[in-house]
């Protein structure tokens, strides 16, 4: 959240030379009545502020930062046990802000973000953007270039020696250069009493077979290697796509798109980037220090030292700055991790911004992390640049230096002017990768996160869970069991509890109750997409914690009331569920769905294109293509999630008839709450607050005159009131 200007212009008055790094938006106060108070970490500490008082917590005096999480509301407080400070109150809703902010605020107390050195509060950055939410997947195992070669692929191994050769041959060739040019031209080819006196073909040719050899040594390493590069940025995106395949399901409730977007293809590209040039410029860069500098100790070995003393001052500079650059680019990646998800959301949902005329509001979202995003890197980027003035200065100063005192020691006939040249020649390759270096260190930081971030993906795709038996062969009969079943998206707040439900291999079971009573979470379980936290789901007996990930794979069907279609044909979106069915049992499901007719009236039939999500159809039509979907899978369990919702009877008379088709011989389990479609269940289950309440055929619970009795009437008198029959 935005600091405001007001805001910020308190905190300059009260607290001078104040500090801002990150700020929270509470929004109950002290009186626990909903206002805004406003919690700022800053160098020296917490700012708290409150209509016109700010208070400052010294970061001395405060413990790690945490979030508590209440009934409709939570806190944030400091240190624990009878320490433990209270910092602010809000409502439910800004947990998830809170939560980040605390993270931040904690790396600033502990030293491991350092606070921002200004405030500009129309780019202040978001803290869902500044705060590096990867921490919690912790770093990832091993040595990172260790971990990187071992991604390479296995038939492109021998191009690596190939590469590391033409790299050190022309480092060799490069060394050779100064010498040849110098000491050999002028001390032994010009100088008449030169061991190769008045040979200067020689002198000539030896320099241009150099030049050449390093040339052409140089272009067999960028042709190896940008083969090996683009090969190895395939594997890498290859390997995190199927690592995110592998996920837990529990991991995409709190991740954005744009962030998973940004690590699949942007930190992919970024670690190729390490490969294409880091590397190569790295091992370049040493052979040319090492050469250069033991030519130099070689030719005069006083200059050599003089040379060198300037350097541990140089490597000083970089030490502190290198962590500084690396934090702002791991920052920067959040901000556009943020600005791809903004813009995602927005291109998604553009009916409705034009629908609602907030155009104007989108703007608003997307500039905020466009801004953050542009003003950490101009930081990174001022900082780097602040950085190479310096060290070409301190290499202007000793070229100086030698070429004076060169120039003394010529004039009293202590050395040649051949080897000054050479030496000037080796001093000028030595500075050179020195120069690299600082070009490079901008990169190695981008590098460095965007491989820290890729392979803790990788690391958390291979951590899911393994199991502990195996699923035969045969069809599953369709039998499902809940027991004692309990869970939670997130901790503290139970969606189920202590749920029993039995499926008998053939039978149409109903899940229905008021909104928010866990019916989807039980699809949800049944389907293999999440865990429970307490309890057992068992299929035909066996656990499903124990099955593989793949064991599922053609057992269950799944058609949810928002409906998914990909990219592609209609014909494709069916089969997606059996890529390999021939055309007429495409045609046979959709006519089973009830959804042939309309599809042979598209422009192209089943060969129509489909935009994203299908739009350009109606929901009942994208609902029966769904149904096709899944009844081309033939699964012997099936799980529907309020197919007939949100559609006119007409449609949902033709899905009611298709859902009845494809029941036959099923296991089926659906979530409804017309009475049209619980009559048709051969039993009822009614949830309340994540609990099973009642359960029984419709006229068991119709005499039992409870919940599911009131529901049922109230519909009745709902379809009277408007004149419908049941």
């Amino acid at each position: 959240m935005t600091l405001p200007d007001s805001i910020a212009r308190l905190l300059g008055q009260q607290l001078s030379g104040y500090r801002i790094a990150a700020s929270f938006r509470a929004d109950i106060g002290k009186d626990e009545r909903f206002k805004d108070q406003w919690v700022v970490a800053g160098h020296t500490g917490l700012a708290l502020v409150e209509d016109d008082t700010v208070q400052l917590l010294p970061w001395p005096e405060l413990g790690a930062i945490s979030c508590h999480r209440y009934v409709g509301s939570g806190c944030m407080t400091s240190g624990t046990g009878t320490d433990t400070r209270l910092i602010a109150r809000f409502s439910a809703a800004r947990m998830a802000d809170a939560q980040n902010f605390a993270q931040v605020a904690n790396r600033i107390r502990t030293g491991e973000m350092p606070a921002t050195a200004e405030h500009q509060p129309e780019a202040l950055p978001d803290v869902q953007a500044e705060t590096d939410r990867s921490d919690r997947d912790g770093p990832p195992s091993g040595n990172i270039l260790v971990r990187l070669f071992q991604l390479m692929p296995d038939s492109k191994w021998w191009r690596l020696p190939i590469v590391v050769l033409a790299l050190a041959g022309g480092g060799i060739a490069a060394v050779a250069s100064p010498y040849l040019a110098g000491q050999f031209l002028f001390d032994e080819v010009l100088d008449t009493e030169g061991l190769h006196s008045g040979r200067l073909g020689l002198a000539i040719g030896l320099i241009l077979l150099s030049r050449l050899a390093e040339a052409a040594l140089r272009i067999t390493w960028g042709w190896t290697n940008a083969s090996l590069i683009h090969d190895l940025e395939i594997r890498l995106k290859r390997t995190a796509f199927a690592a995110i395949q592998r996920l837990p399901m529990r991991f995409f409730t709190d991740r954005h798109t744009g962030e998973l977007m940004a690590r699949l293809e942007q930190d992919a590209s970024d670690i190729a980037l390490l490969f294409h040039i880091i590397l190569p410029s790295s091992i370049h860069g040493a052979l040319f220090l090492a050469g250069s500098l033991i030519a130099m100790l070689t030719l005069d070995w006083q200059l050599a030292l003089a040379v060198i003393l300037p350097f541990p001052i140089l490597f000083t500079l970089l030490h502190r700055i290198v962590p500084e650059v690396n934090s702002l680019y791991e920052r920067t990646f959040r901000a556009e991790a943020d600005l791809r998800t903004v813009t995602s959301d927005s291109l998604t949902g553009i009916r409705v911004v034009r629908a609602f005329g907030r155009q104007q509001r989108e703007r608003a979202r997307f500039a905020q992390p466009n801004r953050t995003a542009a003003r950490l890197g101009l930081r990174a980027d001022v900082m780097l640049g602040t950085l190479r003035p310096p060290m070409e200065l301190v290499t202007e100063l000793v070229l100086v230096g030698v070429w004076a005192a060169g120039a003394w020691m010529i004039a009293h006939e202590q050395v040649t002017l051949g080897l000054l040249i050479t030496f000037a020649g080796y001093l000028g390759r030595f500075f050179q990768p020195v120069g690299e270096i600082v070009i490079t260190i901008g990169d190695w930081a981008q590098v460095s996160t965007a491989a820290h971030r890729l392979l803790r993906l990788v690391d958390a795709g291979d951590a899911t869970r393994q199991p502990r038996g195996e699923m035969t062969a045969a069809r599953l009969p369709g039998h499902v069991v809940l027991e004692q079943v309990g869970f939670a998206y997130e901790p503290g707040q139970p969606v189920l509890q202590d749920v029993n439900l039995t499926v008998g291999p053939g039978e149409i079971v109903g899940l229905t109750g008021p909104t928010g009573a866990g019916k989807s979470t039980v699809l949800n379980l049944i389907a293999g997409l999440y865990t429970a936290d307490e309890g057992r789901v068992l299929l035909d007996g066996v656990d499903m914690h124990d099955l593989p990930p793949r064991a599922l794979e053609g057992w269950i069907g799944v058609v949810l009331q928002e409906t998914h279609l990909f990219l592609g044909s209609v014909a494709d979106n069916i089969a997606y569920t059996r890529p390999d069915a021939s055309r007429v049992d495409i045609v046979a499901a959709a006519q089973a769905a009830n959804a042939h007719d309309f599809i042979v009236e598209l422009p192209d039939g089943y060969e129509t294109q489909l935009g994203p999500g299908g739009h350009a159809l109606s929901g009942g039509q994208r609902q029966r293509l769904a149904i096709a979907r899944a009844l081309l899978l033939d699964p012997p369990i099936l799980l529907m999630d309020e197919a007939t919702a949100n559609v006119d009877s007409d449609t949902e008379q033709q899905i009611q008839q298709a859902i009845e088709r494809i029941a036959h011989g099923r296991t089926v389990v659906v979530i409804a709450h017309r009475l049209s479609t619980l009559r048709t269940a051969d039993r009822l289950y009614f949830m309340e607050d994540g609990r099973v309440v009642e359960n029984g055929t419709h006229e068991e619970l119709m005499d039992c005159g409870g919940s599911y009795r009131r529901l049922v009437e109230r519909q009745r008198a709902a379809l009277e009131t408007i004149g419908v029959g049941e």
